[in-house]
């Protein structure tokens, strides 16, 4: 499941992070990084 699928509120483990190049490295840049927590608040 991706993060824009996920519904509002609920928590859930990243396991992959996508993308190529400079977006791939602004994702871990985030925080993004596999085995972390994230919910979803908009």
């Amino acid at each position: 499941m991706t993060l824009d699928n996920l519904p509002l509120e609920t928590e859930a483990v990243i396991t992959t992070v996508g993308g190529e190049g400079a977006l791939r490295c602004r994702f871990l840049d985030m925080g993004l990084i596999p085995k972390t927590k994230v919910v979803v608040k908009k």
